[in-house]
């Protein structure tokens, strides 16, 4: 009887440690923790593709596309802080033409051309 009764205890032992009820509990909460960072990451990309209305919106934009010639460029945003905002403006190709730089509490804006042009433009917009 005691033979009986331990090889119960074990079977059952044994049945309850395969079990894979507890991992199927820990994948749904691994599946929660990643949710956020899938979201981040969906955040970023949205970041990173702004749209042209958010570049004209911009305080210093038309002073930017009078100096360098209408072109169409791509806006890349390096530094926007509370005193100065960074841009970088490169062509079709990727290939970076001119950086700006915005500063905020004077309303100074300076164009420079990257390759070998120099400064474009250093003045005060309104």
């Amino acid at each position: 009887m005691k033979k009986m009764m331990m090889s119960f205890c074990i079977a059952t032992l044994m049945l309850a440690a395969c079990s894979n009820e507890e991992e199927k509990r820990n994948r749904g909460a691994i599946k929660e923790k990643e949710q956020p960072v899938q979201h981040k990451e969906t955040a970023q990309q949205g970041k990173e593709s702004q749209g042209q209305k958010e570049w004209t919106s911009l305080p210093e934009y038309e002073e930017i596309m009078k100096h360098i010639h209408d072109q169409e460029y791509i806006f890349e945003t390096v530094t926007d802080n509370e005193n100065k905002r960074i841009l970088l403006l490169a062509n079709k190709n990727g290939e970076k033409q001119y950086k700006t730089v915005f500063i905020k509490q004077d309303n100074r804006l300076k164009v420079i051309k990257i390759n070998g042009g120099g400064q474009v433009f250093n003045g005060r917009i309104s």
